[in-house]
């Protein structure tokens, strides 16, 4: 037996009947009852209703705006959803039960379900297309209390003024918005380890301002860095807060955050071991041990050929001038044997001409201190010093598109989401 309500029409038309006939008959409860809900009747009227009006009350006393909503969800009548706005229908999306979108949506008419599919994303729209597709027999029972729980939701959604009630099924007309791809005139494009704090606050800012008045599902044109990117189709998508914090936590701690503490782990370690003049193959066989698993085949861990010291030194400096970030452990593992192999044909002062052409940070500190004379535990302790802080700061800026993008998915306004934003980062 089904748990959700039953709202039956012809009862409420009873009870608006008997308040109506109540009230001409002069009962005080009933004039009351009506007072209470109809503005227009002070304490002292004694002004007539009509019966539409009764019926307006006893909407309003069972927690609907008007008539109109508690008919719709009476009947279940789920096509009115289709004069919602797109960005109304996007917010009921984020806010109901998936399996009972996919019900509704398999009854649904074609009108009804070309508006709810056209307002997501086509991730979205695949993923209700497949479910729909995969979804099981549903008794009559089961389809009504879908049905009953989407529109309950719509309505309570609406009576908390999260979106507006439609007043028919008429779709709205046709939103004719201009591209947002270069709203953000390459802010959003721009590395996060590029920008400060408070051009991250203001590329938030911009993108809060775009969500309200174009709609959250504008956001999927933006062109952005991966992990704004992907708050972005999380949010367009969707997702519940929770797991959009959860992911996007997930992959800033294990995969970005992660990643740069082994690649800064792996520089100390080959320059530690090039310091001491370790033999190339000894320095090659460290690094993989950073992230080479025998179980399993890594590309790109073969060890580089020993070339002439010339050739070494001209391909050393024009890959020390790439982002090390943006090289793959088996690169950066033959980076450094080749700088091994340039330390062992020419010596420790080979590698004071290369300190100008690095431009990884941890890499150019280490070079600076070894063409510096400084001992090996002064080196060490310099560049995780310098590990400390990158991390830390990496892990402000990234936290800070986390904290605004679930601002802006709640709806907050720019000024709203910068206090957030300025809040998580005590700032």
């Amino acid at each position: 037996m089904s748990a959700q309500p039953k709202h039956n029409l012809e009862q409420y038309r009873k009870q608006a009947k008997d308040l109506f006939g109540a009230y001409r008959s002069g009962e005080d409860q009933a004039i009351a009852l009506v007072r209470q809900h109809l503005p227009r009747l002070n304490e002292d009227s004694q002004s007539e209703i009509v019966l539409t009006e009764a019926q307006h009350v006893i909407a309003c006393q069972h927690g609907f705006k008007d008539w109109n909503w508690l008919r719709a969800v009476s009947t279940l009548d789920l096509e009115r959803l289709a004069g919602c706005s797109n960005r109304d229908l996007v917010v009921l999306l984020r806010e109901s039960d998936q399996l009972d979108i996919v019900v509704c949506l398999s009854q649904a008419s074609a009108q009804l379900r070309s508006r709810f599919l056209n307002c997501v994303s086509d991730r979205v729209r695949g993923y209700f297309e497949e479910e729909t597709g995969f979804l099981g027999p549903r008794t009559d029972e089961e389809l009504d209390d879908s049905r009953r729980r989407l529109i309950l939701n719509a309505a309570g959604l609406a009576a908390n003024g999260q979106l507006a009630w439609p007043e028919n099924s008429n779709p709205p007309a046709p939103d004719h918005r201009p591209s947002v791809k270069n709203f953000f005139d390459g802010l959003a494009t721009r590395p996060l380890e590029a920008m400060t704090l408070d051009e991250i606050i203001l590329l938030w800012r911009q993108i809060s301002d775009l969500a309200r008045r174009e709609g959250i599902v504008a956001l999927d044109e933006v062109e952005a860095t991966p992990f704004v990117r992907e708050s972005l189709f999380l949010m367009v998508d969707g997702t519940e807060p929770a797991l959009i914090e959860d992911l996007l936590k997930t992959r800033l701690e294990m995969a970005i955050l992660g990643g740069l503490d082994t690649r800064i782990r792996m520089v100390i370690e080959a320059l530690m071991s090039i310091h001491s003049g370790d033999n190339p193959r000894i320095v090659h066989h460290k690094l993989l041990t950073f992230f080479v698993d025998h179980r399993a085949p890594v590309q790109g861990a073969q060890r580089p050929e020993q070339k002439p010291a010339p050739e070494i030194q001209a391909q050393l400096e024009q890959r020390l001038g790439e982002d090390l970030s943006g090289m793959d452990y088996g690169e950066i593992a033959s980076l450094f044997t080749d700088m091994a192999y340039l330390r062992r044909q020419v010596g420790l002062h080979a590698l004071h001409a290369l300190v100008d052409k690095a431009t990884y940070p941890p890499l150019r500190l280490g070079l600076e201190r070894i063409a510096a004379g400084d001992a090996r535990d002064q080196i060490i302790v310099a560049l995780e010093s310098q590990m400390d802080e990158m991390l830390q700061e990496s892990r402000e800026r990234y936290q800070a598109v986390i904290t605004g993008a679930l601002a802006v998915q709640q709806g907050c306004t720019p000024d709203e989401t910068e206090r957030k934003m300025r809040q998580e980062s005590g700032r």
